[in-house]
């Protein structure tokens, strides 16, 4: 993350970014950095770590939630699909030859096809929000309420000093509106119900302002759904999933094992996304974790995909490295390209 936050598509700060074609997370660092700190954190939740070492599980919980977020969102789903498809016409007409041939590669229609799909996320709406704030936002939230388990609305507010409009303005919405407690408890489930719309900014208002209207004694018995469905006439709900032309999303798979959840009534999104950083743990996280692509050193490259991914494949088949990491890495670095994002 950073504190000077380009207002692009999820543009990346150098440590690491979601592609939103290919559902993969790019991750500037070794897997080893990654893995070691996870196994240290794992054992212990007294570890003090160094401030580049918090930023890096942060990091990887600010884009692995920005996955989740696709894959529960039809609005963002379906810009996925508009992104997706757009590759997959121009690959038709400009075939990709080599891995090496992509700085070469014809993409200024496509750079101005994909700004054009994504430009909707940063159209404002009302209190000047746009889209991508709340998905920001959101992400921002995720990351510190899940690393810091004990966060208090105050102490969450220091967390926020300093940084970047994108990751403050919906929460100060929501605080203006709510108060600082009230906001605190319902901000992440209020900006993920505004992504089941085709009006994100308008229903986010108008949750806050609806919520905030209801007498305090009776907050506890509101039906979230009624209230949705009262405040935008336009629910989209959940990603229906429709035939790929370019067989290579990973969304897909997790839509499908969320909707076999959905589908056993084991799973409640409204009920997860009021408190993600507590049901994220357990057997969600095979669910909804993406696969990483990390960098492990110059000119090799490590893909790690959950186990929940082809499950009939061994572990080392579905981990690529070399060329068919190389592979994988082609439709990603084609994103950063036409996107003018810039990774070392």
């Amino acid at each position: 993350m950073t504190k000077n936050f380009q207002p692009k598509i999820l543009q990346p700060n150098g440590w690491a970014f979601l592609d939103w074609i290919t559902g993969v997370v790019r991750i500037n660092r070794s897997s080893s950095d990654y893995f070691s700190l996870r196994e240290k954190t794992l054992k212990s939740d007294n570890i003090t770590l160094k401030q580049d070492e918090a930023l890096l599980l942060e990091t990887v919980t600010h884009e692995s939630f920005h996955y989740l977020q696709i894959c529960t969102s039809a609005y963002l789903y379906n810009l996925v699909r508009r992104l997706h498809d757009a590759l997959s016409k121009h690959l038709i007409q400009h075939p990709i030859l080599t891995y090496e041939n992509l700085a070469s590669w014809q993409m200024t229609s496509l750079r101005e096809e994909f700004q054009f799909h994504t430009s909707i996320l940063n159209i404002a709406g009302p209190e000047g929000l746009t889209p991508l704030h709340i998905l920001e936002a959101a992400a921002f939230y995720m990351q510190k309420r899940y690393h810091l388990r004990n966060l208090t609305p105050a102490q969450y507010q220091d967390e926020r000093a300093g940084e970047c409009v994108e990751y403050t303005l919906a929460y100060d919405v929501a605080v203006s509106i709510l108060g600082e407690n009230t906001a605190f408890t319902v901000f992440p489930l209020f900006a993920a119900m505004s992504f089941w719309t085709s009006k994100p900014v308008e229903t986010f208002v108008g949750l806050c302002q609806r919520f905030a209207a209801v007498d305090v004694i009776n907050r506890g018995r509101v039906d979230f759904h009624q209230l949705l469905t009262e405040v935008s006439p336009h629910v989209l709900g959940r990603p229906a999933l429709h035939p790929p032309t370019l067989d290579i999303r990973l969304f897909d798979q997790t839509i499908r094992s969320l909707d076999a959840l959905y589908a056993a009534h084991r799973l409640d999104l409204y009920v997860v996304m009021a408190q993600p950083h507590r049901h994220l743990d357990g057997p969600l996280v095979d669910v909804v974790s993406p696969a990483i692509i990390f960098n492990d050193k110059p000119g090799n490259i490590l893909v790690t995909t959950p186990d929940h991914f082809w499950p009939n494949h061994p572990r080392d088949e579905k981990h690529l490295s070399g060329a068919r990491a190389k592979l994988m890495t082609q439709v990603i670095r084609l994103f950063e390209l036409s996107m003018q994002i810039q990774v070392a």
